[in-house]
């Protein structure tokens, strides 16, 4: 019973480890892109000034 308990964890935690990996993952993506976009959006506020 408890072998058959650690197992299903084993297989959650794994299963965890690979979806925040994704989530990490997508989340920088999103993060450089809106730094991106800020940065870019700084550049033509300085420019217009």
């Amino acid at each position: 019973f408890e072998a058959k308990i650690n197992k299903n964890f084993r297989i959650k935690v794994m299963f965890y480890e690979k979806y925040y990996f994704c989530l990490r993952f997508c989340f920088i993506l999103l993060y450089s892109q809106l730094l991106d976009n800020l940065s870019s959006r700084k550049l033509s506020f300085m420019r217009s000034l």
